[in-house]
């Protein structure tokens, strides 16, 4: 049962990941490139709720260890703080679209990405024997 419940986060965490890669390259406009990117941030932030509600609970029924624990929350950490960066410099776009803004708003979101990637390869590490 627990397998298959570790296995259940594992693919709706990585069906999140393809939904928010997927909504990274949408448009060409200034309007659908915003709007995708805030759809990202959005869908980011479910799957950083749902990762840490999830760590939780298992850290609770005492599935995941001290150590485990620690290790999840450090790289959710950096995915929060990247998020955030990243919401910073949509905001920017937002406000000047300017060539440099969208550049801005385009490296915060790799750094973004990056660190999904990270925080879905730490969850997969510590959630995968469960």
């Amino acid at each position: 049962m627990r397998v298959r419940r570790s296995m259940a986060f594992l693919l709706f965490t990585f069906s999140l990941y393809v939904l928010v890669a997927g909504c990274a390259t949408g448009g060409t406009t200034n309007y659908s490139f915003i709007q995708t990117t805030y759809k990202t941030l959005v869908t980011a932030a479910d799957v950083y709720e749902t990762s840490m509600q999830t760590a939780g609970v298992l850290y609770k029924k005492g599935l995941l260890n001290e150590t485990q624990k620690e290790q999840i929350i450090k790289v959710a950490q950096k995915y929060h703080d990247a998020w955030h960066a990243a919401q910073k410099a949509l905001e920017e776009y937002k406000k000047a679209q300017t060539p440099a803004n969208k550049t801005a708003l385009e490296a915060a979101m790799n750094i973004y990405f990056n660190n999904e990637t990270e925080l879905l390869k730490i969850l997969k590490t510590n959630l995968g024997g469960i």
